[in-house]
């Protein structure tokens, strides 16, 4: 008999990082999204891989965010016009900022609420 192969992608595949929409006209719509792979958020569905709101305060483009498999986080980029709020507190623009699962993310101060989870 041969030798079986270890998965090698065994503990990844149990990882499913997702996006909860917490408020707004899409309440508690998920989104899986995958490892390692950059997901714009935002609210022109030509311009987003997720459309979270039609809000006009919600830019076409407004965050990206990633889950970071091998430092076990997500990465979060505001590119946004009205902001990305962690804990009351509004992100640089344009620079990666790490957050843990359960990470509750207010964008365009109030217009809709996220949440990231694994």
């Amino acid at each position: 008999m041969g030798k079986k192969e270890p998965n090698r992608n065994k503990d990844e595949s149990l990882i499913n990082p997702i996006l909860i929409i917490k408020s707004g006209p899409h309440k508690n719509k998920k989104w899986k999204l995958p490892n390692d792979t950059f997901v714009i958020v935002g609210r022109d569905i030509q311009m987003s891989n997720i459309v979270v709101s039609n809000d006009s305060r919600i830019s076409k483009q407004h965050m990206v965010v990633q889950y970071d498999y091998s430092r076990n986080c997500f990465v979060i980029i505001d590119v946004s016009t009205n902001g990305v709020y962690i804990n009351g507190a509004r992100i640089k623009k344009h620079t990666s900022f790490e957050v843990a699962s359960g990470t509750q993310i207010n964008i365009a101060n109030g217009a809709c609420l996220l949440e990231l989870r694994i």
